[in-house]
């Protein structure tokens, strides 16, 4: 490909970032007959699947729904599992790639830096780190939730002598055997981690905030034929996602709790939870967001499930407490496979920083205050798995000036404020 840098790019469309949402606006600009051009900072398609590549990462959207509604896409390609797999999804990105014939209009390793509106021309004049300069009348930034990573600012981070990693910019060859390692953070990416690297002959600290609610994901292989079957369905399965309020194509429950007895309960919950994913909370009672008792009941029930899993008490009231610590479904869940035994294996140590809460970091590793006194964990590596400057970072980065000049963080000084806002 010719050096991008080297004359200016005059574009009816730019896009910017190469996920989902850039791959599919190149599609449908393409369709609609402009010129355009995607710009992506890693060096191929997949967005967060590109980025994120560390031991356990899946994506908790079962098939076939987490997926472009394209028939000419999903027509020769089968996912293998319910739940698919980091590694499955970038090739699912190369089998789109190859269909839509994304690349030839595609650039990578690009960071754009720069963007400047023109009132007098109508046009965007987008500038890259690389040097790479072009101009456009539409411009999308498709950049996603979860592309600026963000770490926590403890006192004494930078000291740090060991190695620090972040799940976006997992090292392929990062050996933890014979190993200390910390995980700090409970979210998706951080229970996925904790669940794959306990396996491991590691010394392993969870350091965790709140506890995750996760749920059975009952994970199973889906065979080309099962695949191929389950395609005369889609346009059903896709249209009840877009009608749904959550996104998924699950049975809608009208019921409310007081209109089940409580061995009626006790078998609703019991089918819902056996059949895996979010069917736990999205099929249950319609009220459970909003009533107290119920949500309660349905907290009850998943504290109970999960703490006959595992036979350390200690371990069971940080990751599963009997007193509930917030209405269950106000914090995004998670899906696991076997995250409580994980954790309830002797080489893993859970830490309540609520209790004991992170005082700073040092050389050696990670500090608590413990009460009146100080707890050193000595560490070799720390895994910093507290997300992403969600939404708004990357698009701050990106230093986007509008027909004034004004920089968008200057604009949302006060709040973030959108078009129609």
């Amino acid at each position: 490909m010719k050096d991008p840098r080297a004359s200016p790019i005059e574009r009816d469309a730019i896009v910017i970032g190469g996920g989902f949402g850039g791959c599919y606006s190149l599609y449908r600009l393409r369709k609609m007959g402009l010129k355009t051009t995607l710009l992506e900072a890693g060096s191929d398609f997949g967005g967060v699947w590109y980025w994120n590549q560390y031991p356990g990462a899946r994506v908790d959207s079962e098939m076939p729904t987490y997926q472009f509604n394209l028939h000419e896409v999903w027509r020769d390609w089968n996912w293998s599992e319910r739940f698919p797999g980091g590694k499955e999804l970038r090739q699912y990105f190369d089998h789109v790639d190859k269909t839509l014939d994304l690349r030839k209009d595609a650039i990578f390793n690009t960071i754009v830096t720069g963007i400047q509106y023109n009132p007098d021309t109508g046009l965007w004049t987008c500038t890259a780190e690389n040097g790479l300069q072009a101009t456009c009348k539409y411009l999308i930034a498709a950049t996603g939730s979860s592309y600026k990573k963000y770490y926590p600012s403890y006192p004494g981070l930078e000291s740090y002598k060991g190695h620090i990693v972040h799940p976006a910019d997992y090292p392929a060859d990062l050996d933890v055997k014979g190993k200390r390692v910390g995980v700090v953070g409970n979210g998706a990416s951080g229970l996925q981690i904790v669940q794959a690297l306990a396996k491991e002959d590691c010394q392993l600290h969870s350091y965790i905030r709140t506890p995750a609610i996760a749920l059975p994901m009952k994970q199973r292989q889906i065979s080309p034929a099962e695949s191929d079957s389950l395609k005369g369905l889609y346009q059903g399965i896709f249209e009840k996602c877009y009608a749904s309020v959550h996104g998924f194509p699950h049975n809608s429950n009208n019921k409310t709790s007081d209109q089940l007895t409580t061995q009626e309960t006790d078998e609703l919950f019991d089918e819902l939870w056996n059949r895996g994913g979010f069917n736990y909370l999205t099929c249950n009672f319609c009220n459970y967001m909003v009533d107290e008792k119920t949500n309660a009941m349905v907290y009850d029930y998943w504290a109970r499930r999960v703490r006959a899993r595992m036979t350390d008490p200690t371990k069971m009231d940080i990751v599963a407490p009997l007193k509930q610590p917030f209405y269950i479904g106000t914090k995004r869940p998670s899906l696991e496979q076997d995250y409580y035994e994980s954790v309830d294996r002797p080489n893993v140590h859970l830490h309540d920083l609520k209790k004991s809460p992170i005082a700073e970091i040092v050389p050696e590793g990670i500090v608590l205050q413990n009460g009146d006194q100080k707890e050193l964990h000595e560490l070799d590596v720390i895994v910093f798995a507290t997300g992403y400057d969600a939404v708004t970072g990357s698009l701050l980065d990106m230093g986007i000036k509008d027909k004034n000049g004004i920089v968008l963080a200057d604009k949302w000084k006060k709040g973030v404020q959108t078009h129609l806002a």
